[in-house]
């Protein structure tokens, strides 16, 4: 099962939202929509802990930070991988205004 790579999300308490690819479309055009989503979708995430693969997005909200990462399967020399992602994190904090966990916790 695949682990995050890159940048690792920063934090001592973390939650994460998992969606597919083909909602993207969806909540980049629906932010409320991603909003509500998110916040019902919520579970606790451990950044060191292995991922079972079924959604392609993952975004990571800490009570320090914010960091999205997307699925990759296995190329070469790199494993298969959940892998930093800046659009959907430049989304997720730019777009949404999601920069760490209290900010969906307190709206």
């Amino acid at each position: 099962m695949p682990k995050i790579y890159g940048d690792i999300v920063k934090g001592n308490e973390f939650m994460s939202f998992e969606f597919p690819k083909e909602d993207f479309k969806k909540y980049f055009t629906d932010e409320d929509q991603f909003k509500s989503d998110l916040k019902k979708g919520l579970k606790s995430f451990d950044p060191e802990s292995e991922i079972e693969a079924k959604n392609i997005y993952i975004v990571v909200l800490s009570d320090k930070s914010c960091m999205c990462y997307s699925y990759n399967k296995a190329n070469g020399p790199h494993p298969e991988r959940y892998q930093s992602t800046d659009d959907i994190t430049d989304f997720v904090l730019n777009d949404v205004g999601f920069k760490k966990l209290s900010d969906v916790t307190n709206n």
